[in-house]
């Protein structure tokens, strides 16, 4: 995901998970492949911070992509930029929320 209004379309369904290190939101759409994109404020890390969040992030994602189904756009944020910066931690947390992701929307 690219554009502003996909990502407020996420935003407006107002369906998300947290925990202490991220927050990730989702919105159910059309059949097709999941979407994934990233919020990570400018505010506070640097461009350096920035970016080493956004490949651990994609990179979580890429890792955990079996485990999601199709029919979906995810939005992730980093909520502790400071912890988000570390792969195991950031890992775990995914884990967890698409855990409680799948819950929420029933789904095996």
């Amino acid at each position: 995901m690219l554009r502003a209004p996909e990502f407020r379309r996420v935003r407006a369904a107002n369906r998300s998970v947290r925990d202490e290190i991220l927050e990730l939101a989702w919105v159910r759409r059309e059949p097709g492949p999941i979407r994934f994109g990233l919020v990570v404020p400018i505010r506070g890390l640097g461009a350096v911070g920035r970016n080493r969040i956004k490949r651990i992030l994609r990179e979580v994602f890429r890792l955990q992509r079996t485990q999601l189904p199709d029919g979906f756009d995810l939005v992730a944020s980093p909520r502790d930029r400071v912890r988000a910066q570390d792969f195991a931690l950031a890992s775990a947390s995914f884990s967890d929320l698409i855990r409680r992701f799948k819950e929420r929307e029933r789904l095996p």
